[in-house]
């Protein structure tokens, strides 16, 4: 359409077209050496704030999962997951009704059920959150948090120092080393009825509270990231958490992504696109225009690694 054909639009269609040819923009996937040439002129404020508005409407606000009986089960009242892809456990035992602020989300080829999105477990959510770990085949857990930062409480500590009982669940802790910068791996077996799992649990204490990694941890959320994607593809599905579980997990999930995404030479790449997709799953996912921008670091500091530049 010509900018004369524009111009003669009524002004609602006008300014419609315009956000459509802006969504276009942002939306399309690109070759991964037309990203790198057009990554200097990217505007990460401007992406970001076009981000929120058209995955924070009234729309996406009426799917949340709203419940008064069990308010008192959400960090932030604030913060609630989707209705239509709440983490759900089918297994109800002692006739207690389990809730948990839990949202599924695909992977990059859109395969659904392979991450889970959680907030921290407060200390009435504990049991909740390892039935959802012993009803979802859970195989690694990645907590992008401290048990207290920024002066407050991040997240109830959920994990034994040897063993605990969480309601019918009995967790021995069968290892624990520091296996890279302020990175902490716990060996875990979970029992229930003659029955045993083993979990990964992974807490990276270096990712601050509604901030950012620099460069010199990108390698420590690769490894991180690689697990992940690892335990996702065997049908054993990571949990990733922080203390909301929209910020750094949002964050981490998109690296998550990016990482897949690139294993092909023929990839192309649209940030935007799989921001909006992890915001359609779980509300307020990547949290900061600065956690957005972020992530075309890490792409940028990975594609650097996979000998792209």
């Amino acid at each position: 359409m010509s900018e004369k054909q524009q111009n003669s639009l009524p002004y609602q269609e006008l300014s419609n077209l315009k956000e459509n040819q802006k969504f276009q923009n942002f939306e399309r996937a690109l070759p991964i050496k037309d990203f790198l040439l057009q990554i200097d002129d990217r505007d990460y404020d401007n992406e970001f704030q076009y981000l929120k508005q058209i995955t924070q409407t009234r729309e996406h606000d009426r799917l949340f999962y709203r419940d008064a009986q069990i308010q008192h089960l959400n960090r932030y009242a604030d913060i609630l997951p989707y209705v239509h892809s709440i983490v759900k456990p089918q297994l109800d035992i002692q006739d207690k009704t389990y809730y948990i602020n839990a949202n599924y989300i695909r992977d990059i080829n859109n395969w659904e059920r392979k991450y889970i999105a959680t907030q921290g477990p407060l200390k009435q959510s504990v049991q909740d959150f390892w039935h959802m770990i012993w009803t979802n085949n859970v195989g690694v857990i990645i907590m992008l948090c401290k048990l207290f930062d920024r002066q407050r409480i991040q997240c109830e500590r959920y994990w034994p120092s040897d063993q605990a009982i969480y309601g019918p669940y009995q967790i021995d802790k069968i290892s624990c080393q520091e296996s890279n910068k302020e990175v902490f791996e716990s060996s875990l077996i979970m029992k229930s009825k003659q029955k045993q799992h083993q979990i990964s649990h992974y807490q990276w204490c270096d990712w601050p509270d509604f901030g950012i990694v620099k460069e010199d941890s990108y390698q420590v959320l690769d490894w991180l990231a690689g697990i992940a994607n690892e335990a996702a593809q065997d049908n054993k599905i990571p949990v990733i958490h922080c203390s909301a579980g929209v910020g750094r997990t949002g964050t981490f999930l998109a690296i998550c992504h990016i990482k897949q995404l690139l294993i092909k030479n023929d990839a192309q790449i649209s940030i935007f696109s799989i921001v909006r997709r992890l915001r359609e799953q779980r509300p307020f996912l990547v949290q900061s225009v600065q956690q957005y921008e972020m992530i075309y670091k890490y792409t940028i500091w990975l594609l650097k690694n996979l000998k792209y530049m």
